[in-house]
């Protein structure tokens, strides 16, 4: 059976009322156990002569309460500046990310539309300086064809076509230039046709003529057996030898009017080649500013004045080997 038993009380300082109070519990134990002492040290008494108002300890707990207020108020206050600071910055850096992707995609399809007007241009130019190639080699070729084959008109419908999708994609500055191009070469056209009517007429003559002297050949072949069997049966008959001479006359006269004919053409050729040629050099300068506001727009690197320099040398030249040419010709006709 349980037992308690009892500890003896440890004593107090006498005359300290904040001595510390020691008390000893007791504490159940059972039969052939040796009781066991607890000592449990108490917090001093409160003094009955000090009011709480004045207790130090009191005042000390109530400023430090105070000032842990204080401090989570102030942390509360600059947190919540601080989140309100970075939630400006988060808004100004979204609209400033909104701005540059609406920045980026403006750019992105600005550079896409400069692309493809830069391809378009591409296109355009090689076509129209294709034409152009074309136009100027039937210009060098008319003095060698006639009227009937000679399809002035339809030849500078391409040059036409490729020059007006070109005013459509190009800058303002190779429109103008383009225009002026196109004016120039349709004037050259027209001035070529208007020279080489009467090469065309002298033309129509020598086929004529060839015509004519291929039927009296005929002829004079035909019968020429014929004059001779009448000449041999009766030698005294003039019909057929003035007949004969008269064939062959004409004969005569249609290889001079021919041979004449043909020296005139060829001469004519001439002329209208060297013209040809003068003309086209003055085009030069006009085609090589054209071509390179054309690479510039393309965006093909070009120098400038490197390209300008060796245009002009090549107008010299061209300019002084025609001169050259022109002298030559003119020496042959002394």
């Amino acid at each position: 059976m349980d037992k308690l038993t009892p500890s003896a009380t440890p004593p107090t300082t006498a005359g300290n009322a904040n001595a510390v109070t020691a008390a000893a519990v007791a504490v159940p134990i059972k039969a052939g156990i040796e009781p066991t002492t607890i000592a449990i040290t108490l917090a001093p008494p409160q003094s009955a002569g000090v009011p709480m108002i004045e207790n130090p300890t009191i005042w000390v707990s109530v400023l430090t309460f105070v000032g842990v207020l204080i401090s989570i108020w102030y942390a509360g206050k600059r947190l919540k500046k601080e989140l309100a600071h970075s939630a400006a910055e988060a808004q100004l850096n979204r609209a400033d990310s909104r701005e540059l992707a609406d920045a980026e995609r403006e750019n992105a399809r600005a550079e896409a539309h400069k692309d493809r007007i830069t391809s378009a241009r591409r296109t355009a130019y090689t076509e129209a300086n294709d034409e152009l190639q074309k136009s100027i080699g039937f210009l060098s070729t008319l003095q060698n064809k006639t009227a009937s084959d000679s399809d002035i008109g339809g030849s500078l419908s391409g040059f036409y076509s490729a020059t007006a999708r070109i005013e459509l994609i190009a800058e303002m500055g190779t429109v103008l230039l383009v225009k002026e191009l196109t004016r120039k070469l349709t004037v050259l056209f027209m001035d070529s046709a208007a020279e080489l009517v009467p090469l065309y007429a002298k033309k129509s003559d020598l086929l004529l003529a060839q015509e004519r002297y291929k039927l009296i050949d005929a002829q004079h072949k035909e019968l020429s057996p014929i004059y001779q069997a009448g000449m041999m049966l009766n030698p005294q008959q003039q019909h057929f030898r003035d007949e004969k001479e008269r064939l062959e006359n004409d004969l005569q006269r249609l290889r001079e009017t021919i041979e004449s004919v043909t020296a005139q053409i060829e001469e004519m050729k001439k002329t209208y080649a060297l013209g040809l040629a003068g003309k086209l050099i003055g085009l030069h300068d006009l085609i090589s500013t054209l071509t390179i506001r054309a690479r510039q727009e393309m965006g093909v690197e070009t120098d400038v004045e490197q390209y300008e320099t060796a245009a002009r040398l090549s107008v010299q030249e061209s300019s002084g080997a025609l001169a050259r040419l022109v002298s030559a010709v003119e020496a042959t006709k002394r």
